[in-house]
C-alpha cells in the first residue's frame, strides 16, 4: 500500500513470469483503492460472513468491516504465516477465521474475523 505521490492508497501486485522453469522477469500493475472498493466489495458483501482482503503485511486493502479502515493493520495470531504460506486450502487461525491467498500474490482474504 503506497500513499505517496498519489494522494490515494495505492496497491501495487506483482509475480513472477516464469519459462521453461526459469524466471524470465517479473509483471506487475497497480490499482487505487477506491477503485478495487467498488469492484470488490459487493462480491465480497454477498458472503455470509465478514471479509477483509489484506496484503502480506497485514495491511488491509478493504473491508466489509467498515472498522477496518484502507491502510490499518489487521492484527490476528497466524495471519502472516498464512499470507506467506501461499497454501491453495484455506488456513485457519485461532480465533476462527480462515485465510484464502490470492493466487501467488501477496494478498489474502480473511473470513469469518
Amino acid at each position: 500500500m503506497d500513499y505517496v505521490c498519489t494522494d490515494d492508497y495505492t496497491v501495487t501486485t506483482t509475480t513472477p513470469v516464469v519459462r521453461d522453469g526459469a524466471m524470465v522477469g517479473i509483471v506487475g500493475a497497480d490499482a487505487l483503492v477506491d477503485r478495487l472498493e467498488r469492484v470488490l466489495l459487493p462480491v465480497l458483501r454477498a458472503g455470509d460472513s465478514p471479509a477483509t482482503l489484506v496484503n502480506a503485511s497485514g495491511r488491509v486493502v478493504t473491508s466489509t468491516d467498515a472498522r477496518r479502515e484502507p491502510g490499518s493493520m489487521l492484527r490476528a495470531d497466524g495471519l502472516a504465516a498464512a499470507v506467506r504460506a501461499l497454501s491453495p486450502e484455506p488456513v485457519r487461525l485461532p480465533d476462527g477465521a480462515s485465510v484464502l491467498t490470492c493466487g501467488d500474490t501477496s494478498l489474502a482474504l480473511v473470513v469469518g474475523r
